[in-house]
């Protein structure tokens, strides 16, 4: 159970809560979209994007941006800019 610290905080999480029965959106903790982003991160990484050289440059140019849109639906379902800490630290 979480502990509501001010109204503003209630405002957003009760508006969360409606807008995902709204449309049908499942909600998840933010540990569940971090875990996701340092997926992506890991995904990203020169030596798995291109599997150690082996794939020609179209095919990673093309992997790279679908993460990338990918990551920017994550950013935009966690609320903001994750840091670097909060990433690795998982």
């Amino acid at each position: 159970m979480i502990t509501l610290k001010n109204p503003e905080q209630t405002r957003q999480v009760m508006n969360e809560i409606f807008k995902a029965a709204l449309y049908g959106e499942t909600m998840r903790t933010e540990y569940e979209i971090l875990k996701d982003l340092k997926r992506i991160e890991i995904e990203l990484s020169p030596e798995n994007l291109t599997h150690d050289g082996e794939l020609p440059p179209s095919a990673y140019s093309a992997r790279s941006k679908e993460l990338y849109k990918e990551r920017a639906k994550l950013v935009k379902e966690l609320g903001r800019e994750p840091t670097e800490k909060e990433i690795w630290g998982i």
